[in-house]
């Protein structure tokens, strides 16, 4: 990233975090065999809703996409259907959140995000069966 930003003076690089644990786009200074790195402002790390803003130009890119999601994921299991093998640990886990695991996903993993704390404040009596 620092080689990319050194040969281009208008460029910026990203670490975009899918699942952040909140919101966020600031100067990124990763810490490589124990040392630190000069922070320098074009070297960023963001959550993927900023990412989403800044490629979009909507504040709300991210959590639209994702609201989309359920009816998408629905009409394609209507399709295609779902297969299940074995033991599936991860959607035990998201069981003891919401036995609806879409809804202990948006849960779970956007609350921080733009946009999810006042959908999921809105709509509380659904997330918190």
């Amino acid at each position: 990233m620092e080689q990319k930003i050194n040969q281009n003076p208008q460029a910026q690089c990203y670490l975009v975090e899918i699942i952040a644990k909140k919101t966020q786009d600031k100067a990124w200074n990763p810490t490589f065999g124990g040392v630190k790195t000069e922070t320098n402002k074009r070297i960023r790390r963001i959550s993927i809703d900023k990412f989403y803003e800044i490629i979009t130009s909507d504040k709300q890119a991210f959590f639209k996409l994702v609201v989309a999601l359920p009816q998408l994921l629905k009409e394609i299991v209507a399709e295609e259907g779902i297969i299940q093998t074995g033991e599936n640990t991860v959607l035990s886990e998201l069981e003891k959140q919401n036995p609806n695991h879409l809804l202990a996903l948006f849960n779970l993993s956007f609350q921080q995000y733009e946009g999810f704390k006042e959908f999921l404040e809105k709509n509380k009596e659904i997330f918190n069966d």
